[in-house]
């Protein structure tokens, strides 16, 4: 019975990712972002939890990645495609392309998450962004678009939410080195990860609700410093 915890871990994670999107069509995304949030924890500790129970196997990892497909795949392109709609970027008459872009990001994440389980090198790190991460990123913005200066400006851009589904899809499934949230002994990426904690919690003070794509955009850079300095030092 106990092995069967992280299973029912990761089952939460995929309940409340399809409860978020219900959230999307009633309109209210601050709860679908709670519910990706809840998700997200979830997601953490159910590998956890395997680890803890002896319980990890090829079942956990394919349910984990189908539920993750579901919780940061679809449910923050939902996100994205209300966004659309609820600024004004998509026409009410006839065919807009403009309502599809958010296609790019359950694409991405499904074609990441596949990759990651065949993809024998992300063992310690990650290639490409992970989906938590972005999916993450994604739902913050809505608190970056809900009275901020630079939030109206993006968000009154139509060219410019066009673009960012297809850049949050291209970190995805990059071949850029991302770290991982592991800590071990004489881990040469520790400084580095310090440090990107430590600047992540100064945007948090500085912009609070709204820092979630800043701490998106320091995490692809100081991972990919990070992986540089390392690989030249060596």
């Amino acid at each position: 019975m106990l092995k069967q915890l992280p299973n029912a871990l990761t089952l939460s994670n995929l309940a409340s990712g399809i409860l978020g999107i219900i959230c999307v069509f009633e309109g209210n995304l601050k709860y679908a972002f709670g519910f990706m949030v809840l998700a997200a924890i979830f997601d953490f500790f159910d590998g956890f939890v395997a680890r803890l129970v002896n319980a990890a196997g090829e079942m956990g990892k394919q349910l984990d990645s189908l539920a993750d497909a579901v919780t940061f795949g679809v449910l923050p392109g939902f996100i994205w495609w209300e966004f659309m709609n609820s600024m004004g970027h998509c026409s009410t008459e006839g065919f807009c392309v403009n309502k599809y872009v958010f296609l790019a990001i359950p694409l991405a994440a499904v074609y990441r998450l596949a990759l990651f389980n065949i993809d024998k090198r992300q063992s310690k790190g990650f290639i490409g962004v992970p989906t938590p991460i972005t999916a993450l990123a994604i739902g913050s913005m809505l608190f970056l678009f809900d009275g901020s200066a630079i939030g109206e400006w993006i968000g009154g851009q139509t060219y410019v939410m066009i673009l960012l589904p297809f850049m949050f899809a291209y970190f995805m499934i990059s071949d850029l080195e991302m770290f991982a949230f592991k800590f071990k002994k004489k881990d040469p990426l520790f400084v580095y990860k310090m440090i990107f904690l430590g600047l992540s919690l100064l945007l948090i003070t500085l912009f609070h609700k709204e820092a979630g794509i800043s701490i998106y955009a320091l995490y692809i850079v100081i991972s990919v410093l990070s992986s540089y300095f390392v690989k030249n030092h060596e």
